[in-house]
């Protein structure tokens, strides 16, 4: 396993998405970087800022929003993936409904932050959140702090081209057939921003990839079922070029 893992984080999201997989894959010896989405507010800017300080060649993991981007490298540097891993999102453009809520989230946050008001973390926790995770107690609570502190670190200005960015993005399910290298698809079972059946869409038109749907778990299943994860993006790595 010696390739390096590049992993692309979703909306308002940084590396700690991803810390139980760049924990296990450091402690293993293999190379991990987390892509920043700060480059722009088009995923074509985001994909090219990222492709600019990006290794050579890479296997890519996408989550959510991470996952778009990734079919947008993919269209901007194909020669430099060297696998795909795709987690928990989306082939297709976003539907008129959800533009049109992000639009009127976006005038919201703003309207607040001209105030001098936080509109964003707010909108993480009651909005978003509730939509993310099938956990519940303790780990519950725990995954709410880290959704919320990667907001806050991420901050409006990067988290509102983050959003204009989702709004008009392009329809991938015209590059799925023409993907050829080694691909990995999970999600949760009981993902609601994502569901399972998008996944069986990018499975049947992605030549040659696996299909991972995990139970008891939503959108974050880096974070609610992070050895099963581990597990199979492990055996993804190994597979043959």
């Amino acid at each position: 396993m010696s390739q390096h893992i590049l992993f692309v984080p979703g909306t308002l999201c940084t590396e700690a998405l991803f810390a139980p997989q760049i924990d296990f894959f450091t402690a293993k010896g293999v190379p991990c970087s987390t892509a920043r989405l700060n480059g722009g507010n088009t995923v074509a800017e985001i994909a090219s800022a990222i492709l600019d300080d990006a290794p050579e060649t890479f296997a890519l993991v996408g989550l959510s929003m991470g996952g778009i981007i990734a079919f947008e490298i993919l269209r901007q540097a194909p020669e430099r993936v060297i696998k795909l891993a795709l987690l928990d999102t989306n082939s297709r453009a976003e539907t008129p409904e959800k533009l049109t809520a992000r639009l009127a989230a976006i005038d919201a946050i703003d309207a607040l932050e001209i105030q001098g008001l936080d509109g964003l973390l707010p909108f993480v926790e009651y909005s978003l959140f509730p939509n993310y995770t099938s956990a519940s107690g303790m780990t519950l609570s725990e995954h709410k702090e880290t959704v919320l502190k990667m907001a806050k670190e991420t901050g409006w200005e990067v988290g509102r081209a983050q959003m204009q960015a989702l709004n008009t993005r392009s329809d991938s399910a015209n590059l799925l057939s023409s993907i050829t290298v080694p691909t990995a698809i999970i999600c949760g079972a009981e993902d609601k921003l994502c569901p399972v059946e998008r996944h069986l869409f990018m499975h049947d038109q992605i030549p040659d990839a696996s299909l991972d749907i995990l139970p008891d778990c939503g959108h974050l299943s880096t974070l609610e079922q992070a050895e099963q994860v581990n597990a199979i993006l492990a055996e993804w790595l190994s597979r043959p070029l």
